[in-house]
């Protein structure tokens, strides 16, 4: 997780992610189970590193902007990513991006 300090903006913090995220993996990954999505065609391909990117970029700037100035988590996923944003009491902001290939949840009253 990437904290925001008064010496990152959010694009800053944006950037980071981007920058460390192992993209190279999540395509192989996407590549050799045919994981596909829609283009703007309508066709299904394997996306490009690049669309990876910009799907990622757009979800991670939805969940901060869905956060607002409250605290507490946003969550928005899709195509198998996933992004958090979360404004911590400190008045922090981590931001986090996952590729989930599989996960499992369950609870309990």
């Amino acid at each position: 997780m990437n904290y925001f300090t008064q010496k990152q903006n959010l694009t800053d913090l944006i950037k980071e992610v981007i920058a460390q995220f192992d993209y190279q993996k999540v395509h192989k990954v996407m590549t050799d189970l045919n994981w596909t999505w829609y283009n703007s065609q309508t066709e299904t391909k394997v996306p490009s590193i690049g669309e990876l990117v910009l799907s990622s970029l757009k979800l991670m700037n939805e969940a901060v902007n869905k956060l607002g100035y409250s605290e507490g988590r946003m969550i928005v996923a899709t195509g198998g990513f996933k992004a958090t944003a979360i404004r911590h009491d400190d008045g922090f902001i981590t931001i986090d991006l996952e590729f989930v290939l599989t996960d499992w949840s369950a609870g309990y009253v």
